[in-house]
């Protein structure tokens, strides 16, 4: 039995014992007392009652306040130190109070078991990371270390290729200066092995060239666009004073990023649509700059050959070219030297194209990545 329910059972009690006193007493003294009795007794009835609420007023202070006053506390305290590791102490009683501290530890045994789990889950993902971490590490060092070779094989190849090619050059520059000796058709495979030898030492500073743009160091800074592009394209009209090509340069486009190679962006797209409008008598020449929702998006347009968009896939690979060499010359590297800069400031190249009606490089850029 309860608390409460012994207390209303004293009370029902005590009321009953009163109401039968009552009722024992009330013939009596009516007959020998009267009224004045009867008012007596209920005087004393009342005081009685009184006596008793002031008694189970103290004793549910005594019992049921000074222990929830307890209870309080020691609940405060484990608020306070934050230890639910700690339970509270639970009474002989069976009462409410004893219900009340049972569902308590209960809710404390249910956070610490929460913790226990939360600990477990955070230690398992601190271990994963730091072997992440340590994979991570290990395939940068082998990174590294891969690379540090290819850039020693390839300088050790281009160095042993440059001799034999260099002799190839210089005898063949002979033949063709003392020609006396040479018909015309020995002197027109010899020019052709002079023009191969050209070629490749192109091939082989190109190649140089993209290992270089893969590994040099970026270095920020604000880059103005437009002055760039134009003193490419003035380069380019004092190379080919012959040709007249129109250009349209939208001024002041300033990006951030590494100068040496954005300039080299700029000079290849350029110097692409330079190259693959040759043909054109109206040659036009763009570079300019589109606002997209993700920010700002530029440009190289030209008028000139174009291409097919199903090969739009094969534009940035090595050693791929879309036209023919005997028309268009090129190493096939220019594009794919170009995308790796993009990628290496945090955007992304792409182009759109129909044969015989030009072609458009669009590209965007970020903050450049230190990689």
């Amino acid at each position: 039995m309860t608390l409460s329910q012994r207390t209303i059972l004293i009370i029902i009690s005590t009321f009953i014992a009163l109401l039968f006193i009552l009722a024992t007493t009330s013939d009596v003294f009516l007959h020998d007392q009267g009224k004045v009795t009867i008012a007596y007794i209920f005087t004393a009835l009342f005081l009685a009652s009184g006596v008793l609420c002031c008694v189970m007023l103290l004793f549910v202070r005594g019992t049921i306040l000074s222990r929830l006053k307890s209870l309080t506390a020691e609940v405060r305290q484990i608020a306070e130190m934050h230890n639910i590791s700690a339970r509270l102490p639970l009474s002989e009683h069976q009462d409410e109070l004893k219900t009340l501290a049972v569902s308590i530890n209960s809710m404390l045994e249910s956070l610490e078991n929460e913790r226990k789990i939360t600990e477990e889950s955070d230690h398992m993902y601190l271990e994963r990371i730091r072997q992440l971490n340590d994979e991570l590490s290990r395939r940068a060092i082998d990174l590294a270390a891969a690379n540090n070779e290819l850039e020693t094989f390839n300088y050790s190849v281009s160095h042993d290729m440059r001799g034999p090619l260099t002799r190839i050059s210089g005898y063949c520059q002979l033949l063709l200066d003392d020609g006396s000796g040479l018909d015309h058709g020995t002197r027109e495979y010899v020019a052709r092995i002079y023009e191969s030898e050209s070629w490749l030492n192109e091939m082989i500073d190109a190649l140089l060239h993209l290992a270089q743009v893969t590994r040099v160091e970026i270095l920020s800074g604000n880059i103005n666009l437009s002055k760039i592009a134009e003193a490419a394209l003035k380069e380019l009209s004092l190379e080919c004073p012959d040709r007249s090509v129109r250009t349209c340069i939208e001024p002041d486009i300033v990006v951030a990023g590494d100068s040496r190679l954005l300039k080299m962006v700029i000079i290849n797209l350029l110097g692409n649509a330079w190259k693959y409008s040759s043909f054109k008598d109206d040659a036009l020449i763009e570079f300019g700059a589109l606002q997209a929702e993700s920010g700002p998006v530029y440009y190289v347009r030209d008028n000139g050959a174009g291409f097919d968009m199903k090969d739009a896939g094969k534009l940035f690979r090595v050693f791929t070219r879309l036209h023919d060499s005997s028309q268009f010359t090129g190493t096939g590297i220019g594009l794919a030297t170009v995308q790796r800069i993009i990628f290496r400031h945090g955007g992304k190249i792409w182009a759109e194209a129909e044969p015989g009606g030009g072609a458009t490089f669009f590209f965007t850029l970020q903050e450049p990545l230190s990689i």
